[in-house]
């Protein structure tokens, strides 16, 4: 997605800041993998790295840099997540970590036919490739059916802006299209649908943001399959202008929804009887029930 390109720049935070040389790639998977060259031992070096308190959040610095190609590198989320010392000259303090959120620009060979936005999204499947016209421009989703256990995103949305611009006015409103079709069609795919990846195309330079994000659950027993979601696609473009907001609304019940979960156990009928119901959204429900007297169980 990203290939290993090396960046030469800066790491800085909390009044220090160091000149560094990294590596970075972006895998099939959309994760961001970065290697920090080790740095010459100095107050100004040592003075970047904080190890939080129990009590504190997670330290995030500044990392960025440009590659010989032209490429450039930028996160202010970067997090120091090993440090060690060691006794080369020049070489002594190692700092490797990782970047919540990452922006990466690149020039490209010959310009795009149309700016569009991308987004490449986990666990967002279709029986074929589905669009639907908005006043944004025109609007693409796919996916692909992976494995249940893939973290590939397989899933896309990609709109084409027709004033070939990509300008800050139609990327703001796009980002709010995006969101709101994505939080329909999770409901549609019992699966709450983020971007892993974004990719913003235009002219001759192609502008990527990569968010670090914990495993995809598989989806559970949607109520639409794949070949049947074009209709829930299409409502939820058209309804972008009238009805975002009460989506919006609508946003922690669609995650509770669409959530895993594994068990919940509760005492009915005077305390005499353990319901226990083991959800796994889309595989199974099971049901046992059992009395405190007679020791029977059923389940279904």
């Amino acid at each position: 997605m990203f290939e290993l390109t090396r960046f030469s720049g800066s790491l800085s935070g909390h009044g220090h800041s160091h000149p560094i040389d990294f590596t970075a790639e972006v895998d099939g998977e959309g994760v961001l993998f970065v290697q920090l060259a080790r740095l010459p031992f100095s107050d100004t070096a040592y003075g970047l790295y904080h190890p939080p308190e129990p009590t504190e959040l997670l330290d995030r610095i500044l990392l960025e840099g440009v590659a010989e190609n032209g490429a450039t590198f930028r996160s202010d989320s970067f997090s120091i997540l090993h440090f060690s010392h060691g006794s080369i000259d020049g070489q002594e303090l190692d700092f490797q970590g990782q970047c919540a959120v990452a922006d990466i620009t690149r020039p490209m060979a010959g310009p795009h036919k149309q700016a569009s936005k991308l987004w490449l999204i986990r666990k967002f499947s279709t029986f074929h490739r589905i669009s639907r016209q908005t006043p944004l421009g025109k609007i693409w989703a796919g996916g692909i059916d992976e494995s249940a256990d893939s973290q590939k995103p397989g899933g896309f949305l990609h709109l084409f802006d027709p004033s070939d611009t990509a300008d800050d006015a139609w990327l703001e409103k796009s980002e709010r299209l995006f969101i709101h079709v994505c939080r329909v069609m999770s409901f549609a795919s019992s699966s709450y649908l983020m971007p892993v990846v974004e990719r913003i195309f235009s002219g001759t330079t192609e502008r990527m943001r990569v968010v670090r994000r914990g495993r995809a659950a598989r989806p559970g027993l949607a109520p639409f399959t794949p070949i049947h979601l074009e209709p829930i696609f299409a409502v939820a473009c058209d309804s972008f202008s009238t009805r975002a907001d009460t989506v919006a609304k609508l946003d922690a019940a669609i995650r509770w929804l669409v959530m895993p979960a594994s068990s919940l156990t509760c005492w009915s009928g005077r305390g005499s009887t353990l319901r226990s119901f083991h959800f796994s959204f889309g595989t199974h429900c099971t049901r046992s029930v059992k009395s405190h007297n007679s020791g029977s169980q059923r389940s279904c």
